[in-house]
């Protein structure tokens, strides 16, 4: 094969059949990124994350063009033709890989074809499929890259897939008759993995059929020990049951139908239903009018339908202040919410807003706790606290949306484990995707997806009595959905004003964030709570993003440059490029590698020219008292 990639095990690129030098550590880990999300387009921002977490080096983006450069030049030596697998555009790189290029995407596919095999009770074809798949690892996942919390939200659910598959393999052969085999796997499994429940009961059942019920007994009490001494909780109601069936030396056991008294999450849910108290139904109202995003849904309808429920399905959902990641996010929950039937939760984890501080770790995990009907929450410690959550999600149909994160923090410990449920996040920021990472990352709207919009918020005539008039207005508002909401709340308050009139006000650059007000909602406050991520940081990176966003209302629209902006401020180029990639993370730049320029939106380019002038004035408040300028 000219080309082949391996992940499953040390980073590898092979050139028909030949490893190839792809670079140091850095580059390596610069390829990982690359090849957990093959044929998808991955922002500076998360490569810059996976490689130095949030110290980036102020070089960084110089670097991972460097990274890059390396990489095309391994990809030639498969063939000249390779090394336009590797694409740059519009602040991304995409890595496009064949299925049969990638041992990543080989596992998957023998993965899910033996787990089907399973179902079918084709017992042989799966021991053959998920032998294949597990064959090809050569290692833990990307064991020769340095672990960083991005990439540990990949990996760690890598290597867990690869945890699921050994069990499956170890069921097959099970099935057929092969215990001693398995009893004897299974007891190395699991050293290094103690709490493996599954593991746990298919060693019990080996040992029943073996003819040592005794020891399957036995290994119920070993597991129950574990749990309770390692993790504060007693064992899932799917090995309570092995227990019971064994004591009762249930005849199903010693066929393959007792493996499906393995394998009853109804059943499950039944026995943990009395640990809640409440089955929360907290989804605020769907957004409406709601306009567009006809692929985005479709992919979030894929996502729930086409999916091997073996792990729960986390979508991030990321975009700049105001492009609609709420009102996606609600949209989704509320046309698949009947199939959760054990809850719908929405948390607010207070990450954009101006006037209160984001929930903590803790802060968040008690919410969801007490959300489940836990009021025992706050007096547990976080370990015993954390190892609750899981048990309470674990069986259930749960559609969880954590809604505004600040950072992954927030929320990185409280993903749930069972393959049942729907995690939606929402954050400015491009988060690391933590179980499955389906990641969506939205832009602004279409004219016409904008303008019709407006059309649906006012409920009258005039936008197409003016339609030029409308277009101007959606094109002030940058197509941004916030915005335009903004001016249709206004013009429906005024049914008697033109659009032509209130275009010609929005024109005004003087006035025009004072003008996208309407009650509660505001641009200027949604710009404000990105700068503000900045203006209160004591890192000198921030504090250097933030000279440049005030020098950058100083200067007339169109592109930025490191180099232009670097004189400006006398500062280094490096300087300057990673600090201009702390804006583009908190979403008030867009950067595109193929010029190596910036841009900002006029809504932002005007929102900087507020702060300089507040920068200027000789009593300039402390960061810890300023507000957005007026």
């Amino acid at each position: 094969m000219a080309l082949y990639l391996r992940l499953l095990g040390p980073v590898e690129m092979l050139a028909h059949g030949v490893n190839v030098n792809i670079g140091g550590p850095k580059a390596r880990a610069f390829l990982a990124m690359l090849l957990l999300n093959p044929n998808e387009a991955v922002s500076l921002d998360r490569l810059t994350d996976s490689l130095w977490e949030e110290q980036p080096p102020p070089s960084a983006i110089a670097n991972l063009r460097n990274y890059a450069a390396s990489i095309r030049a391994a990809l030639r030596r498969s063939g000249d033709v390779y090394s336009a697998r590797l694409i740059a555009d519009n602040g991304r790189y995409q890595l496009r890989v064949e299925q049969k290029e990638l041992d990543v995407r080989q596992f998957e596919v023998l993965a899910t074809e033996g787990r089907e095999a399973l179902r079918r009770m084709d017992w042989s074809g799966a021991r053959h499929l998920l032998d294949q798949a597990r064959r090809l690892w050569r290692g833990k996942a990307a064991e020769n890259v340095a672990r960083s919390a991005v990439l540990d939200s990949y990996l760690v659910a890598l290597d867990e897939c690869r945890l699921g598959v050994e069990e499956d393999h170890v069921e097959a052969l099970l099935a057929l008759g092969d215990c001693w085999r398995v009893i004897g796997r299974l007891r190395q499994f699991l050293i290094d993995h103690p709490y493996r429940e599954r593991a746990w009961e298919l060693l019990m059942l080996a040992l029943y059929r073996s003819g040592d019920a005794v020891a399957g007994l036995a290994a119920y009490e070993q597991v129950r020990k574990a749990l309770v001494d390692g993790l504060g909780i007693e064992p899932s109601a799917s090995l309570a049951r092995l227990q019971c069936a064994i004591l009762q030396r249930d005849p199903r056991l010693t066929s393959n139908e007792g493996l499906r008294i393995l394998d009853h999450p109804s059943a499950e849910r039944a026995a943990t239903a009395p640990l809640v108290s409440v089955v929360p139904r907290q989804l605020p109202a769907a957004p409406v009018p709601f306009v567009g995003r006809e692929a985005e849904c479709a992919q979030l309808d894929r996502i729930l339908t086409g999916r091997v429920a073996e792990a729960p399905a986390v979508v991030a959902i990321s975009g700049p202040p105001g492009v609609g990641k709420s009102a996606l996010a609600l949209r989704a929950a509320h046309e698949h919410a009947d199939r959760f039937p054990d809850g719908q939760v929405y948390l607010d984890l207070l990450g954009t807003r101006s006037d209160r501080p984001p929930l903590t770790p803790v802060d968040t995990l008690n919410s969801l706790l007490t959300a489940l009907g836990d009021d025992r929450a706050p007096s547990l410690p976080w370990p015993a606290a954390t190892a609750r959550l899981r048990s309470l999600m674990a069986a259930r149909r749960l559609l969880i949306i954590l809604d505004n994160i600040a950072e992954f923090r927030q929320i990185k410990e409280l993903i749930p484990a069972g393959p049942h449920s729907l995690v939606l996040l929402t954050s400015r920021r491009v988060l690391a995707p933590t179980v499955t990472g389906h990641r969506l990352d939205l832009r602004d709207l279409p004219s016409t997806q904008a303008l019709a919009l407006l059309d649906q918020i006012l409920l009258d005539n005039r936008v197409r009595e003016e339609p030029g008039a409308g277009r101007q207005l959606v094109d002030l508002c940058e197509r941004r959905p916030l915005a335009v909401t903004i001016v249709g709340g206004i013009l429906a308050a005024r049914p008697d004003l033109p659009l032509s009139t209130y275009a010609g006000r929005l024109v005004d650059e003087r006035t025009r964030l004072t003008e996208l007000e309407f009650e509660h909602l505001s641009v200027r406050s949604a710009l404000w709570s990105s700068y503000r991520c900045l203006l209160d940081s004591c890192r000198p990176i921030d504090r250097l993003a933030t000279r440049i966003f005030e020098h950058m209302g100083l200067i007339p629209a169109g592109k930025l440059y490191a180099a232009e902006v670097a004189a400006r401020l006398g500062v280094s180029v490096s300087a300057t490029e990673a600090a201009l990639g702390r804006l583009v993370r908190e979403r008030l730049l867009t950067d595109c590698p193929a010029d190596g320029a910036y841009r900002r939106s006029d809504l932002v380019r005007l929102f900087a020219a507020e702060q300089a002038k507040v920068a200027r004035q000789p009593d300039r408040p402390n960061p810890d008292s300023r507000s957005p300028a007026t």
